[in-house]
């Protein structure tokens, strides 16, 4: 009877326990959904806006082409990422045409001292900065791919982007490599306006001298949204 009584515990047990993680995962997955859809829709949203708005201009009168001060030459692109400030970082970026529908940029940044918690933190794993940091750097190198020519209309990138923290004696390095999708928009003859939103895998290190080290790498949904200057 002890034998029956206590296989009865056990897999009453092990049906709750179950039970608990098939409905936590269920939840998880719906947050993430939501949020996927979310943060598409907008992406959708803006980017048939842009199309609207492509095929309403091509309707002028194309002899207002044919002296446009050498945009049409233009070839360089100096953006500031103004998303990455809510994170702290001062970016800077400079793209350069390679082709006819395809760039690489480079870019450097300020890590000010503050942060914000970034969208992955929220979902996947707590932030390992738990307090304003002191200050440090950035880098990114990266590919894109247009959908038609450089620079206008919805692209494709590929992106590695490096940030160093510096918080009180401690180090902490993020190595993000992200796939992304994005379009932009003339506001005018020289600025442009340019949004993103992609995934990728962050490396993170956390380098101190006494203790070594000890990562805390998870998936990462970046969000850009870019001032961008065409020369």
């Amino acid at each position: 009877m002890l034998v029956i009584f206590t296989a009865f515990v056990i897999i009453y047990g092990f049906v709750n326990f179950v039970d608990s993680i098939v409905k936590h995962f269920f939840s998880f997955m719906k947050h993430i959904i939501y949020t996927g859809l979310f943060i598409n829709l907008i992406l959708l949203t803006l980017i048939t806006s842009n199309l609207c708005y492509s095929q309403v201009s091509t309707k002028e009168d194309v002899s207002s082409y044919f002296d446009d001060g050498g945009i049409s030459e233009a070839s360089n692109i100096l953006s500031v990422n103004s998303a990455a400030l809510l994170v702290g970082d001062l970016h800077c970026t400079y793209e350069r045409k390679l082709w006819k529908s395809g760039s690489v940029e480079i870019g450097a940044g300020v890590l000010l001292p503050y942060y914000m918690k970034e969208i992955n933190y929220y979902v996947f794993s707590s932030s390992p900065i738990e307090d304003f940091p002191d200050g440090g750097y950035s880098f990114n190198m990266g590919i894109n791919i247009f959908y038609k020519d450089f620079p206008e209309d919805i692209y494709i990138s590929a992106n590695w982007r490096q940030r160093n923290y510096v918080i009180v004696d401690k180090h902490l390095k993020l190595n993000d490599f992200i796939y992304s999708m994005g379009a932009r928009i003339m506001l005018s003859p020289r600025f442009l306006i340019d949004y993103n939103f992609g995934f990728g895998y962050r490396f993170a290190k956390w380098d101190n001298l006494s203790n070594g080290y000890v990562s805390d790498n998870c998936v990462v949904f970046p969000i850009a949204l870019k001032l961008e200057y065409l020369f």
